[in-house]
């Protein structure tokens, strides 16, 4: 697949894991806004498992940017249990009769689920798959429930300042919204690499709230089956039009906020539009827009997917209403990235990767969720290059040089779009504003590349070329440019010091 940009691993940074054993490889990261130092709390909470590796911050306003890890710490020596469900995609199978507590309340919505609510204890009779339980309630009796609504109920993920999986840089959204007070923490499973060793440096008062869990399916009937009836959907309000028709906002069975994209009649064969529909149910990542279920039984063919409340990023950017600061205008180019590192990691191409198609949610700590959508154009690649089909439309503007003159599209194709995108989300306007398609063409194939706007720093332009290199190969990979936009805010800063100048983290290709 050419070259890739990278940042090392954990793995790759030095550790002092000679003092433990080999078995316990993860530990735990605090993230806490200030406050005076006290450890006793945290070793409260802590509850005799062992905690390590946490990121503290100073002052408020530079809470995104005090990123050095100030120690690692060891509380009672046990550690973390080995059988402890700390993922959500865990999947044992097979039967079970382990006691389970509600994180959340939960609705049932068909027959076959039960309803609870939060801190409810129940007992799991069967590990059925990933996203679903079958368990006994001592009220409500036996059914299923969401994975990912429970936790076991000696594990880790029962309390409240437990993240679980979480990247550092939803961590620190978490604990520094405008509403947490001083010492607001929690604390997420990393892997650790500091050989240092100090105390805490702030007071740990408030548990974050966590994020509640994406909903995986509509229910555990639509799991496996997930053509339903089209008289389970309710149109309400039609929000856009997109490649082959129309989208709403809408409800299933009158309970669950859901998009309804349709097909318009004739513009796609059943087999393809089924082919992209088992690519979206595929498709399950948090920055990617889930696919729920579909309607086939008659014309016009109907999606049902996640709804995002706030509309296309295109639109969102043209609302003056909508400021954003530039740290919230990089972490939703992290974000971006991350869910097209899924895409790339599967051999997928986007084809139309662009403000319009990226959706926008709920803000957390002023930050706008967003996600990648539209997935009208996409085909699962059987070689690492397809030819596009005869008479296909594409957006010439937002389209790399060899896909545009030769049809050829890669990943590497939807990584220059990305660069685009960039343009979008930085400038909120539109690229190659008063040239043609045609002069677009024409002059990016002798070499002209869009000017550096002033909205743009040099480092963020310069990943941006990179993204348009001629060559396809040496473009950067969506993996280098998540970690890029996830660490700029810190690498960005003046008193950041790279630990090399030859860091392939920052400015040079890992091949």
């Amino acid at each position: 697949m050419g070259s890739c940009f990278s940042r090392p691993s954990s793995e790759d940074l030095p550790s002092s894991t000679s003092q433990m054993p080999p078995s316990q490889q993860q530990f735990s990261s605090i993230h806490a806004n200030n406050g005076p130092a006290d450890s006793h709390l945290f070793q409260s909470l802590a509850n005799q498992r062992r905690i390590a590796q946490m990121n503290v911050y100073k002052d408020d306003s530079s809470l995104a940017r005090k990123m050095t890890p100030m120690g690692s710490m060891y509380y009672g020596g046990m550690p973390i249990p080995q059988n402890s469900t700390l993922s959500s995609n865990d999947s044992r199978g097979g039967h079970s009769s382990q006691k389970v507590i509600a994180l959340y309340g939960y609705e049932s919505r068909v027959d076959g689920d039960i309803s609870f609510k939060k801190d409810d204890i129940m007992v799991i009779l069967e590990e059925t798959n990933s996203d679903w339980w079958y368990v006994r309630h001592s009220k409500n009796g036996l059914g299923f429930v969401p994975r990912n609504f429970i936790a076991p109920l000696d594990s880790l993920e029962r309390e409240e300042w437990f993240a679980g999986k979480l990247t550092r840089s939803m961590a620190e959204k978490l604990v520094s919204a405008p509403n947490m007070p001083k010492g607001t923490f929690l604390i997420h499973l990393v892997s650790f690499y500091s050989e240092e060793s100090a105390g805490l440096c702030c007071k740990l008062t408030y548990a974050a709230p966590k994020l509640a869990p994406q909903r995986t399916d509509l229910s555990s009937d639509t799991k496996n089956n997930w053509e339903i009836p089209r008289t389970e959907l309710q149109m309400i309000e039609k929000i856009g039009t997109g490649n082959f028709g129309a989208v709403y906002a809408g409800l299933w069975r009158g309970k669950v906020e859901v998009a309804i994209k349709t097909l318009k009649p004739g513009t796609m064969s059943p087999e393809a539009f089924l082919k992209e529909a088992q690519i979206m149910k595929q498709c399950q990542h948090p920055k990617l827009v889930r696919l729920y279920a579909v309607c086939t039984r008659e014309e016009p063919y109907l999606i049902v997917t996640e709804f995002m409340k706030n509309g296309s990023l295109l639109d969102y950017l043209k609302k003056p209403e909508n400021h954003l600061s530039h740290k919230a205008l990089v972490d939703m180019c992290s974000q971006i990235a991350h869910g097209m590192t899924f895409l790339e990691e599967r051999k997928l191409v986007h084809r139309d990767l662009a403000a319009r198609n990226i959706l926008v949610g709920d803000k957390i700590s002023g930050i706008p969720e967003v996600k990648v959508a539209d997935f009208g154009l996409a085909r699962i690649m059987e070689e690492e290059v397809y030819e596009a089909a005869m008479g296909a439309k594409f957006p010439i503007k937002w389209t790399a040089i060899e896909a545009a003159t030769y049809g050829n599209f890669s990943v590497k194709s939807d990584v220059w779009s990305y660069g685009i995108l960039l343009y979008e989300i930085f400038t909120r306007s539109a690229p190659y504003q008063g040239m043609s398609n045609k002069q677009v063409i024409d002059e990016v194939e002798r070499g002209y590349r869009m000017p550096k706007p002033a909205e743009i720093e040099d480092a963020i332009y310069e990943r941006m070329l990179q993204c348009w290199d001629k060559d396809p190969e040496r473009r950067p990979c969506f993996a280098f440019l998540h970690s890029f936009f996830d660490d700029y805010t810190v690498t960005s800063q003046p008193s950041y010091i790279a630990t090399s100048v030859d860091d392939p983290c920052f400015g040079g290709y890992r091949r």
